[in-house]
């Protein structure tokens, strides 16, 4: 039992609080009687950004921060009770598609997700000059990403461009590279807060905090505190690269101080596309279902964290247990390594075949297909390597 519930951490990921920068601990509201629409559609919602806002490596940074403003969101949950809505500020987002799109992490609105009814999402944004509260919903979420994607019901929010500059760019983020960040740090009255930085390393960093492993964090400089979580992190042409995710400073660790994480930004990149079709098309399934391949499984760099587990070495994502019912029931095993996939009809030098060396490489590669895609999947068992087509649940 203690294996397989260790096991099951490992991609069916659950966590209570992140160590810094997550949502704020019973938090109060302090900004002065902002404009709420959110119980009124009495504006005007035609959506004219239909384009990233316009910025390039040199515009000078203050001209980007004062545009970007109107793409920040501060997060809030609300709870109806007695007919009484209380709205609690959560955390930072950033609008990332025209239309009202607004990415976020997962934990900042995890009281939506996993809390009893009467659960609600507000965003306020910087609207004709003056914070203005919005009803929103939730569209997508995912715990594994640590991400979500919010529908403000102001829709004509302009929006930033995303770029993937971490997990499979030609383009990779450097040590020393300047980034920047603008969300609601600490507290809601401090809306559009900037600060700067660089990228402290290019390590893929691998850890565990209340009980979540993470994956392809990127370090960086640019201070951030509780509230933070949510917010952008940018390079220095503007483009979207990250969300800030996870501190570490000396109020909960003895032996370390003002380290700063960021989640990459390609999942919602590769999926947006997908849940705004379904939004659009009022499909009542816009919680865009992530394709699975139907294992629970690990890899070489959380081997030290499940030591109990057995010793695993190699590259790729180890199989430990085999969803039933599930598409990989007689074609996958307890025990086998995958190491790649790529389209049914291709092969080991196509160009969408994707190598596994860790966990964050299998959810990246299946981010490209869609639920019910035909995929091959190569593994190893024991010495001998072989690949088996799967359809994608």
């Amino acid at each position: 039992m203690k294996k397989l519930v260790k096991i099951l951490i490992c991609f069916s990921l659950c966590f209570c609080f992140f160590l810094t920068s997550g949502c704020l601990d019973n938090p109060s509201s302090t900004i002065s009687n902002p404009t709420d629409n959110s119980g009124s559609n009495q504006f005007n919602n035609e959506v004219t950004h239909t384009t990233p806002i316009k910025v390039s490596s040199s515009t000078p940074r203050s001209e980007i921060v004062e545009d970007y403003l109107s793409a920040v969101a501060t997060i809030y949950y609300t709870y109806t009770n007695n007919n009484t809505t209380s709205s609690i500020y959560s955390g930072s987002g950033v609008a990332v598609y025209a239309g009202g799109y607004i990415a976020t992490n997962w934990h900042v609105i995890s009281e939506v997700v996993v809390g009893s009814s009467g659960y609600g999402l507000q965003v306020e944004i910087l609207l004709d000059g003056e914070y203005q509260k919005f009803n929103a919903k939730l569209l997508w979420e995912n715990v594994n990403f640590d991400l979500a994607i919010l529908r403000c019901d102001y829709h004509n929010i302009p929006y930033v461009k995303m770029q993937d500059r971490w997990i499979n760019s030609d383009n990779r983020l450097k040590i020393t590279e300047e980034v920047w960040t603008l969300g609601t740090p600490y507290d809601e009255s401090l809306f559009g807060s900037y600060s700067s930085g660089y990228i402290s390393s290019n390590q893929e960093r691998v850890s565990i905090a209340s009980q979540r492993v993470y994956e392809s964090l990127i370090q960086h400089s640019a201070p951030i505190s509780n509230g933070s979580s949510g917010s952008g992190l940018f390079d220095s042409a503007g483009n979207l690269v990250a969300l800030n995710t996870l501190g570490i400073n000396s109020s909960s660790s003895n032996s370390a101080n003002s380290l700063f994480f960021a989640t990459p930004i390609y999942p919602i990149q590769n999926i947006i596309s997908q849940i705004v079709q379904l939004e659009e098309d009022n499909n009542p399934n816009t919680n865009y279902s992530f394709p699975l391949i139907g294992v629970t499984g690990y890899d070489s760099y959380m081997a030290e964290y499940y030591s109990d587990l057995g010793d695993f070495s190699d590259k790729g994502v180890y199989v430990g247990e085999i969803s039933n019912p599930g598409t990989a029931i007689g074609k996958l095993e307890v025990g086998d390594v995958i190491i790649g996939i790529c389209g049914k009809d291709s092969n080991l030098d196509s160009e969408d075949y994707f190598q596994i060396d860790k966990r964050n490489d299998l959810l990246y590669a299946l981010s490209q297909y869609k639920s019910g895609d035909e995929i091959k999947v190569f593994y190893k068992r024991g010495n001998v390597s072989n690949f088996v087509n799967i359809v994608l649940g």
